[in-house]
């Protein structure tokens, strides 16, 4: 079966009346806009300058991590992550992040200890819940991850993507109309990839 992970971090506007992080903020906000259009090496210059501005910033160091991640420099990512949550002990996406990562590499556990530090700060974060429950599915654990999934729909009824997994979940777990009716969900939502789920396993 087909797994879905999200791998997407929002960035947060980090605010400050002082004018070295109004310099900062400016190659922060353009680093973003050059890692959504998929422009890394530029993004990381751009928030590499925002660092040497403000060494301090923890956003900046959030978001350089996760342009590092889109390079493969996972080492260099997790230390920016590392880094923000020294600087911010209580600032929930680095943990998330930092979780992203532990996925990627295989490391579950890892990634659902991470997810629980952003809820910890965060208790409404629903990314946090989908990783959780990604993490869950490749463990084998289909009923907790069908619990956090079902949390990620309570706090975003429209995610889409959400409903992807737990129709991966219900699946496996032989809940075979409730699967099928969450890929449908997903599809009325614009997720296409659900079509394929949907002729697979829904006929």
């Amino acid at each position: 079966m087909k797994k879905i992970f999200l791998l997407l971090s929002a960035s947060l506007l980090f605010l400050c009346s002082c004018g070295e992080s109004e310099n900062a903020n400016k190659y922060i906000d353009s680093g973003w806009k050059k890692y959504e259009a998929s422009d890394f090496e530029g993004a990381l210059k751009d928030y590499n300058k925002a660092i040497e501005i403000e060494p301090e910033n923890p956003l900046a160091y959030n978001d350089r991590g996760i342009v590092k991640f889109y390079l493969e420099d996972y080492n260099g990512s997790m230390a920016d992550y590392d880094k923000a949550i020294e600087l911010d002990p209580k600032y929930p996406d680095p943990y998330y992040n930092r979780g992203v990562n532990k996925l990627e590499i295989g490391d579950y556990q890892g990634c659902i200890d991470e997810s629980d530090r952003a809820l910890k700060f965060d208790p409404n974060y629903t990314d946090a819940y989908v990783n959780k429950c990604v993490a869950k599915q490749h463990l084998g654990d289909w009923a907790g991850s069908l619990t956090d999934i079902n949390k990620a729909i309570e706090l975003e009824s429209d995610y889409g993507l959400a409903y992807i997994n737990r129709g991966i979940s219900n699946y496996y777990l032989n809940n075979f109309e409730e699967a099928c009716a969450d890929w449908q969900k997903a599809l009325e939502l614009g997720y296409t990839e659900a079509t394929e789920y949907i002729e697979e396993y829904c006929k």
